[in-house]
């Protein structure tokens, strides 16, 4: 596959995105490397394949802050509202739910849901390289998926993420980039916003992100 021809990802941040570009381009050409990824929507060619990554917009909100506004290593018992209410944090939020719609029904187009790739833990892609594997027309094999799930070890990623420290920085000048940053991967295990927000503001949280929750078709 010529670069012309590989796919994109087109996302909102904090949506497993940037393990996506890695998985796919082991996918499509044998070897480490990452597609284009773009945090909008992308209309240059219309036959290229589009990968959009959507997740739980509480868990999205959740780790945005985390990592972008508050620039913390973990984060539990959320008790104030307001970091949901950040017009950073909402302008994400607003832009999943904008690329969701844009791609839903466009031919070319994938929607993948974060929750249905890393259920419990990180780290083993045997699931998602299935189904990127059919909707890229590509064999799957076992050898690729074990490729991938060396390349791609979490211990190996989150030993990258811990040593870069911050968010601001990152590892794409090395040469062993993975593209992510400082602090990128909060644990091995898939957390859930219900484990970090405090019983108090649960109601409020839900209300204020009912429209999105729905639109994107979780559960309140």
């Amino acid at each position: 596959m010529n670069k012309s021809e590989l796919p994109i990802v087109a996302s909102a941040k904090r949506t497993g995105s940037t393990i996506l570009q890695n998985i796919v381009h082991i996918i499509c050409t044998g070897d480490k490397g990452l597609i284009q990824k773009f945090h909008g929507v992308h209309k240059a060619n219309p036959n290229v394949k589009v990968i959009v990554p959507i997740r739980d917009p509480r868990d999205t909100a959740i780790s945005f802050y985390r990592t972008i506004l508050a620039n913390q290593k973990t984060i539990n018992n959320i008790t104030n509202i307001s970091v949901f209410k950040d017009p950073t944090n909402f302008n994400n939020i607003h832009n999943m739910v904008q690329l969701y719609n844009f791609y839903k029904n466009r031919p070319n187009s994938l929607i993948i849901r974060y929750e249905d790739v890393y259920s419990h833990e990180l780290g083993n892609y045997d699931k998602i390289v299935n189904i990127l594997c059919k909707f890229l027309e590509i064999e799957n094999t076992q050898e690729l998926n074990d490729k991938i799930n060396h390349i791609l070890s979490i211990d190996k990623i989150k030993k990258v993420t811990d040593e870069l420290g911050t968010f601001k920085s990152n590892d794409s000048n090395l040469e062993s980039s993975f593209c992510v940053h400082g602090n990128h991967i909060e644990s091995k295990s898939v957390l859930s916003w219900r484990d970090r927000v405090n019983d108090s503001i649960v109601d409020e949280l839900n209300q204020l992100y009912k429209l999105v929750i729905l639109e994107l078709g979780y559960k309140i």
